[in-house]
């Protein structure tokens, strides 16, 4: 089978209520793609006698990759939710505000609140990566 082009590929995620536990995807990120690979450690074993490996145990299996883009005002939320922290004490990262001037009415002022004293609870994400051929799924991204 071969690989859809990335012209095809769309990128959407949604905020996890609880790490690691899926959501549907909301919202399609424009601005930045990304490159995830599974990543596996192996405890493997050749006994004495032996040319080859007789025993391959799986020990841990995780994935990684890198984001890549532009950074657009749209998406910068998303990366930042999830390195600096959740949601203010406020209840919500952004306060719609009347614009002083301008075409139009109403711009978001967005908020981050990091934690001085404890740690932080930063967001995780249900991340959807493909088309309707070939997808991806990572939770607690």
């Amino acid at each position: 089978m071969t690989q859809p082009t990335q012209s095809t590929q769309a990128v959407y995620i949604g905020v996890e209520a609880d790490y690691g536990v899926a959501v549907v995807p909301n919202k399609r990120l424009l601005s930045c793609g990304f490159d995830i690979k599974p990543e596996e450690t192996y405890d493997e074993f050749t006994p004495m006698g032996y040319k080859f490996l007789t025993i391959v145990g799986l020990i841990e299996d995780w994935s990684s990759g890198t984001i890549e883009g532009r950074a657009s005002f749209d998406e910068m939320l998303w990366p930042l939710a999830s390195v600096i922290g959740s949601v203010p004490a406020s209840g919500d990262f952004y306060t719609q505000v009347a614009a002083a001037t301008g075409d139009y009415p109403v711009v978001s002022k967005w908020a981050f609140e990091p934690n001085f004293a404890d740690l932080d609870t930063p967001l995780s994400y249900t991340v959807w990566l493909g088309n309707d051929l070939v997808a991806e799924q990572i939770t607690g991204a």
